[in-house]
């Protein structure tokens, strides 16, 4: 997606943005589709009012398109040795492992560098996500809100990735190629130390679960699964909401609404069996 050609990028203006959505909404592309193009352009533009090429976002002037919300399939935990087992001989596997363990989105992963990894910490920090933008290849922009910047606790199997990654690259740079680790590079990277892509990556993860037949499950599933998995075992949806970097928590409760029925059904059950023996029914 680009800018129309004969418009220069200082003389573009909200009716510009709203046209080239209804172009796309013509061309039967959905809503979630014109979101995402929505917030690529949004956050480009940004970057330009910040270089000073434009004086103002025209996107701020234009409804956000709304995404029809549907409710997200994610693993279930009879499919996740299953899961494990599928990913292990993928290139990805790490990727796939840190978004299950750390419930960042795929872009997040995939943008961190060393510099926001903090092994004493035990925790990565995340500031912006990779995407792949016309024109422009792999760029790594700013994450979408404020709150989207976070800083993530890791368990110790994505710690035991972290370090394992980054002595293979030191090794592979001083030992092998003979110049300096690149300290400031990515930390999940192709072996020359560029970005991996994203959609190799989706495409990779599609392909090994529908081979061991999980059907309707996608990269973007874990990050979901994280979070209902929480929910589920009781883990406040203010932490889960600071994890996922959702600007409220309202949002998170929107989202994983599918899970409170169960949360409900749980806690009057807790609530009665703690007190059923102060009650005396004659």
């Amino acid at each position: 997606m680009g800018y129309p050609p004969h418009i220069p990028l200082h003389q573009l203006a909200p009716d510009h943005i709203l046209n080239l959505l209804s172009t796309m909404r013509g061309k039967g592309l959905s809503e979630n589709t014109l979101l995402h193009a929505y917030v690529l352009l949004r956050q480009s533009l940004k970057h330009a009012v910040q270089w000073g090429k434009l004086a103002s976002n025209p996107c701020d002037r234009v409804q956000r398109p709304r995404a029809k919300r549907t409710e997200m399939k994610t693993l279930g935990t009879d499919a996740i040795d299953t899961f494990f087992q599928a990913i292990e001989p993928s290139e990805y596997a790490n990727v796939y492992r840190a978004v299950f363990f750390t419930g960042a989105r795929r872009s997040e992963i995939l943008a961190l560098r060393w510099p926001q990894v903090d092994l004493e910490d035990r925790s990565i920090s995340i500031v912006g996500g990779l995407h792949r933008i016309e024109g422009r290849g792999l760029v790594v922009l700013d994450t979408k809100t404020q709150k989207s910047r976070r800083r993530i606790p890791i368990p110790q199997t994505v710690l035991n990735i972290l370090r394992s990654i980054k002595g293979r690259q030191i090794e592979l740079a001083e030992l092998t190629l003979g110049h300096p680790w690149n300290s400031e590079g990515y930390a999940f990277s192709r072996s020359d130390g560029s970005a991996m892509s994203p959609d190799a990556v989706t495409h990779d993860f599609t392909k090994r679960m529908r081979a061991v037949g999980i059907e309707g499950i996608h990269l973007h599933s874990l990050h979901h699964g994280f979070a209902s998995l929480l929910l589920a075992q009781g883990e406040h949806p203010k932490v889960v909401q600071d994890l996922l970097g959702h600007s409220n928590v309202a949002i998170t409760m929107d989202t994983y609404s599918h899970v409170l029925p169960g949360l409900k059904d749980a806690a009057i059950g807790e609530f009665a069996a703690r007190f059923a023996g102060s009650y005396n029914h004659s």
